[in-house]
């Protein structure tokens, strides 16, 4: 009984570290899908912006081109 307890304890030992990084590792995925959707909102909004800005940029040539 006290060898399986004490191989148990030392299994316990091994693994607490395996656990502690699985822990680490699970909370860098959780920061990374965060900051991949962070990202990709910004994206978003700098493409909608070049969209605006293009639109605006014809509009402007357009009317350039009328006064000329």
């Amino acid at each position: 009984m006290t060898a399986q307890l004490i191989a148990t304890q030392q299994r316990v030992v091994e693994l607490t570290p395996l656990t502690e990084e699985a822990g680490n590792l699970r909370s860098q995925v959780a920061k990374a899908c965060r900051d991949a959707d962070e990202a990709e909102k910004a994206f978003e909004a700098l493409s909608m912006r070049l969209w605006k800005d293009d639109k605006e940029a014809a509009r402007v040539r357009k009317e350039r081109d009328e006064l000329l």
